[in-house]
């Protein structure tokens, strides 16, 4: 986020962090349990998606 900060385009910048589905405990990952079906994500793109949304 820094370089995206210097470079200024944030604004135009898509970011997205996804995780790892599932923790790798039994029932967890390749599951179909709950625990193995999650995943996180977390978008950043001022112009296109707003805080919280």
């Amino acid at each position: 986020m820094k370089m995206v900060d210097q470079l200024k385009i944030r604004d135009n910048t898509l970011v997205v962090v996804a995780t790892e589905q599932g923790s790798g405990f039994p029932f967890g990952k390749w599951t179909c349990c709950e625990i193995g079906a999650t995943s996180g994500l977390v978008v950043c793109w001022p112009r296109g998606v707003k805080p919280g949304g």
